[in-house]
C-alpha cells in the first residue's frame, strides 16, 4: 500500500519527472556504451543514478538541489527500503567521479578511473532497472505505463540491445561474451594522459576503483592498463594529443 507521502500529488508529479529524465539519460548511455564512446557515456550514466536519487528525494519531501550526483545522493538511494541494499556502492562511486570528465583540463593531479564497456554496461542495467521497476504511476485512477515499460512493451531496440536483465543471461557471461571497449585517464603532474583500446581478456584487477595507466617506474614510464588491450587496438593521448603505443608504454 502507498505511504501518505507517495499520494501527494506534487511530490508524486516530481518523482515521476525525475524517474522520466533518469530513463532517458540511462538509454542514451547506452547507446554510446555500445558504440565505444565511454567517456561521454559515463557523464550520462551519472545524471540517471543522479536523477533516481532526487526521485527518491522528491518522494521524501527533501530539498532536492540542482546539482550533479553526490554523497548525500547515494545515501538516499541507500536507504530506500525497496533496493537500497541491491546496489554497488563501488559503481556509484565510479559515477560520482565520472562527472567531472566534462572538462578534462579541471582535472586534478591524481584523478583515476577506468570505465570497460561491458562491465559498465551490465552494472548499468542492473542499477537502473532495479530502480525504475520499482515505481508504478497512475493517471486518473489508471495506470499509465513509464518510459521504461514502454520501451519493454514497444521493443525498443536501445533499451534491449546487449541488455543481459532482459535477456535472462547472468552478468558474467555477458561481460566475458565478447570484447569490451576500455577507457582509462590518469592525471598526472606532467600532463593528462587517456587510454582507449578493445579487450577479449578480464581486468587484471577486479572491482570499479580500479586503477588505470599506473607509473611502474617514475614519470619514465611504463604505463600499465588495467586490462590486456588487443593488438593494434590501443591508443593514447596525451593532453589531447595522439601517441600510440602498447600495452605499456
Amino acid at each position: 500500500m502507498a505511504s501518505e507521502q507517495e499520494n501527494r500529488p506534487e511530490r508524486v508529479k516530481a518523482m515521476q519527472w525525475f524517474l522520466h529524465d533518469a530513463y532517458i539519460d540511462y538509454v542514451a548511455a547506452r547507446v554510446l556504451l555500445l558504440s565505444g564512446l565511454l567517456k561521454q557515456a559515463a557523464v550520462l550514466s551519472s545524471t540517471a543514478i543522479e536523477k533516481c536519487a532526487k526521485a527518491v528525494l522528491a518522494m521524501r519531501g527533501n530539498p532536492v538541489r540542482r546539482q550533479h550526483l553526490k554523497a548525500s545522493h547515494w545515501s538516499a538511494l541507500e536507504k530506500e527500503e525497496n533496493f537500497g541494499d541491491k546496489l554497488n556502492h563501488d559503481f556509484v562511486e565510479l559515477n560520482q567521479s565520472v562527472y567531472r570528465l566534462r572538462y578534462s583540463d579541471n582535472l586534478p593531479i591524481g584523478f583515476n578511473i577506468v570505465i570497460a564497456s561491458r562491465e559498465f554496461l551490465a552494472e548499468l542495467d542492473y542499477s537502473l532497472l532495479t530502480i525504475l521497476s520499482c515505481y508504478k504511476f497512475a493517471l486518473s485512477g489508471s495506470w499509465r505505463p513509464s518510459g521504461y515499460e514502454s520501451g519493454i512493451r514497444n521493443q525498443d531496440k536501445n533499451l534491449l540491445a546487449e541488455n543481459y536483465l532482459l535477456s535472462r543471461e547472468s552478468a558474467d557471461t555477458f561481460i566475458r561474451a565478447r570484447p569490451q571497449f576500455v577507457y582509462e585517464v590518469r592525471r598526472h603532474a606532467l600532463g593528462l594522459f587517456e587510454a582507449t583500446y578493445v579487450t577479449e581478456m578480464p581486468a587484471k584487477i577486479d572491482g570499479f576503483g580500479r586503477q588505470g595507466l599506473r607509473v611502474a617506474n617514475g614519470f619514465n614510464g611504463p604505463f600499465e592498463t588495467s586490462h590486456f588491450p588487443m593488438s593494434g587496438s590501443f591508443l593514447l593521448l596525451v593532453d589531447g594529443l595522439e601517441m600510440f603505443g602498447s600495452e605499456k608504454w
